[in-house]
C-alpha cells in the first residue's frame, strides 16, 4: 500500500480490494519487486458487475486460507457465522451477509466437484488452477449450497448455509451437551431465544423462549432422529433438517405478593445489650504498622484509617467488618443539652461523576431518630442535630449510628497520578464529635469474614449479607419462621429506620416452558424520587 487513493476513494480513505496469495515460499517475489510471481491472484470479488458493499457504520469480515470440514476455501466474502457442524449428509457452515448483497466464495479441489444449489447461484470451475467459484446473493430466507467433492478429494460434502443478517438475529448455534461430557455445535433458526441443547441418544432436546408461535428450523446433527423444543416434538427430519412450529407460550398469570414485616433497628435503643460487640478502642490502624522491607509512597500508602481527633480508630475494615452495613454505638456523658453531632463517614470516594454515592448513615441519639447524612469521604464533616429533649448535659447518652455501603471501592489506579489509593480508604466512620465530657466508649458490630460460613448463607461468600441485626440472625434465609410477624398492607414503613418485608410464593409455571421471572416493586413516591429509601433484596437466601 503506497498511500495513494484508488479510483472511487477520496480524502484519507484507501480502499483495499485485492488479495494476493503466495502458495509456497519459493513463489514469494524478491524484494524489491514490482511484479510478484504468485501463481494465484485475484481482484475480489472476481465476478464482473459485483462488489463488496458497506452499509454505513458497517464492516465486512473476509476470511481467507482456512479449512472447513476438510474443504479448502481460498477466501469468502461471506462472514462465517459460528462453528461448523456435522450432519448425516454433510459438514454445514453458516455464511452471513446483507439481504440483496453479492457474495462470493472460492474453494480449491483437485477435480471438479458436484454442486447442488438453488436458482440464482452461479458456479464457475477453473480446471487449470483447481478453483471453484460460487457467486450468489443473500435472500430473506436461508439458502443451502452443497458441494460434493470428486472421489479423488476423499472428503465428505460441505453445505454452505447462506443467511442474511436479519435472519441471523434469530439463528442460534449452541453447544449441545453429550452424555460423555463433551459438546458439539447445534443450530436452530427462527426463534427469539434458544437457551440449551442436549443430545440424549438420538434425540436433540432444545429449550428456549418465544413470545408467540414461530416457525423453527433445526439442523439435525449426525445420528439425530428426533428433535424436541421445550419437550414437544418439532417436526420430522428431512435431509438433516427439521422444520416445525413452536407453540404459543402458555399465559403466565402475574402473582401478587403479600408481605409480613418486622423492625430491625433495636440496636438504636438506649438499653440494647452491646456487651458482646467489638470494643473500638485501638489508637493505631493496621495501615500505620510497619514491617521489614516496607516501602511507602506518600500519596498511595498514607494512613486513611485513622485515628481521629479523639485518638481512636473507628474504621470498620480495621476491625474486620468489610462488607455491608455496620452498627456503631457510643456511650458517654453529655456536656450540653441536645447537641449537634458531627461525623466523618465514608461509603466510597470512588463514585463516578455521573452517578450518586449510595452510602449514607442513620443516626439515633438516646433512642430517638436524629436523621441521616451522606457518607461521602473521610475528609468532610457532616452534621445532625439531636432531637429536642433527647440529651441533657451531665447525663449519660448513647449515640447509635448505622452506616450503609454497597461494598469496597473499585480502585482503578491504585494511587497513580498522585491520588490516594481507594482500596485503602476509610470505611464507615472515621471520626466523631459528640460534645462529650470525659471518655467515650465505642462499640462496633458488622458482618465478619466468618459470615461466608454461616449456614443460612447459600452463596458461601462474604458479599451476601452485612451487619444488620436481621442479617446476623439469618432473616434472609429461605426457611425462616415468620409466623409472628405483622402483616404489611404495603411496603411503606410506619416510621423512619430499618424494616424487613418477607413474602412466600409458589411459582406455578408450566413444567416444559422456559419462564423468566421479574420482580416489580411499585411506589407512587418513585415517580417524584421522594421515597428516600435504599433496598436490599434477597431471593431464597
Amino acid at each position: 500500500m503506497d498511500g495513494q487513493s484508488f479510483v472511487g476513494s477520496s480524502d484519507t480513505f484507501v480502499s483495499l480490494d485485492a488479495v494476493r496469495q503466495y502458495l509456497t515460499a519459493a513463489s514469494l517475489p524478491a524484494y524489491p519487486s514490482t511484479q510478484p510471481r504468485s501463481p494465484v491472484s485475484w481482484t475480489i470479488p472476481q465476478k464482473e458487475g459485483t462488489a463488496l458493499t458497506l452499509h454505513g457504520r458497517d464492516a465486512l469480515l473476509l476470511t481467507a486460507d482456512t479449512v472447513i470440514g476438510g474443504h479448502q476455501p481460498y477466501y469468502t466474502t461471506s462472514q462465517l457465522f459460528g462453528a461448523s457442524m456435522v450432519t448425516d449428509n454433510a459438514t454445514l457452515q453458516y455464511a452471513v451477509g446483507v439481504n440483496g448483497d453479492d457474495g462470493e466464495t472460492v474453494l480449491h479441489y483437485s477435480a471438479e466437484p458436484t454442486v447442488e444449489a438453488p436458482e440464482g447461484v452461479e458456479k464457475v470451475w477453473d480446471a487449470a488452477t483447481g478453483q471453484l467459484r460460487l457467486n450468489y446473493r443473500y435472500k430473506e430466507n436461508p439458502q443451502s449450497i452443497t458441494i460434493t467433492p470428486a472421489a479423488d478429494d476423499n472428503e465428505a460434502p460441505l453445505t454452505l448455509r447462506l443467511s442474511d443478517r436479519t435472519k441471523a438475529k434469530t439463528t442460534w448455534i449452541l453447544d449441545a451437551a453429550k452424555s460423555d461430557g463433551t459438546t458439539t455445535p447445534a443450530a436452530v433458526e427462527g426463534v427469539e431465544l434458544a437457551r440449551t441443547a442436549t443430545l440424549d441418544g438420538s434425540n436433540l432436546a432444545l429449550t428456549g423462549s418465544v413470545s408467540q408461535a414461530s416457525s423453527a428450523t433445526v439442523i439435525a446433527l449426525a445420528g439425530v432422529t428426533t428433535v424436541t423444543w421445550n419437550g414437544a416434538t418439532l417436526g420430522s427430519i428431512t435431509d438433516s433438517v427439521a422444520n416445525g412450529e413452536t407453540a404459543d407460550p402458555q399465559e403466565i398469570t402475574p402473582q401478587t405478593f403479600t408481605f409480613v414485616t418486622a423492625r430491625d433497628d433495636g440496636e438504636s435503643t438506649v438499653d440494647y445489650d452491646d456487651s458482646q460487640w467489638t470494643v473500638a478502642d485501638d489508637t493505631t490502624s493496621h495501615q500505620s504498622e510497619d514491617y521489614d522491607g516496607i516501602v511507602r509512597y506518600n500519596n498511595r500508602d498514607g494512613n486513611q484509617q485513622g485515628h481521629g481527633t479523639r485518638g481512636v480508630v473507628l474504621d470498620a475494615n480495621h476491625y474486620g467488618f468489610h462488607t455491608g452495613s455496620v452498627w456503631y454505638r457510643a456511650h458517654y456523658t453529655a456536656s450540653s443539652d441536645d447537641p449537634t453531632i458531627r461525623l466523618k463517614t465514608t461509603a466510597s470516594a470512588g463514585a463516578p461523576g455521573q452517578g450518586k454515592n449510595p452510602g449514607f448513615a442513620q443516626v439515633w441519639v438516646n433512642g430517638q431518630y436524629a436523621g441521616s447524612v451522606p457518607a461521602t469521604d473521610a475528609g468532610k464533616w457532616v452534621s445532625v442535630s439531636a432531637p429536642t429533649g433527647s440529651v441533657k448535659a451531665g447525663e449519660p447518652a448513647v449515640l447509635a449510628v448505622m452506616v450503609h455501603t454497597l461494598g469496597l471501592s473499585l480502585d482503578w489506579n491504585n494511587g497513580a497520578w498522585g491520588t490516594k489509593s481507594q482500596s485503602k480508604e476509610n470505611r464507615r466512620l472515621y471520626d466523631a464529635e459528640l460534645n462529650a465530657q470525659g471518655a467515650v466508649e465505642w462499640r462496633i458490630m458488622g458482618a465478619g469474614t466468618d459470615s461466608a460460613k454461616d449456614g443460612n448463607n447459600p452463596s458461601g461468600t462474604i458479599y451476601n449479607n452485612g451487619g444488620l441485626g436481621g442479617e446476623r440472625a439469618g432473616w434472609y434465609a429461605e426457611n425462616v419462621d415468620d409466623s409472628n410477624r405483622t402483616e404489611a398492607a404495603d411496603l411503606h414503613a410506619d416510621k423512619t429506620g430499618i424494616a424487613w418485608y418477607r413474602s412466600k410464593v409458589t411459582l406455578n409455571v408450566p413444567k416444559d416452558q422456559d419462564v423468566a421471572f421479574r420482580l416489580d416493586l411499585q411506589s407512587e413516591k418513585f415517580k417524584t424520587l421522594q421515597d428516600h429509601s435504599q433496598v436490599a433484596i434477597f431471593v431464597n437466601g
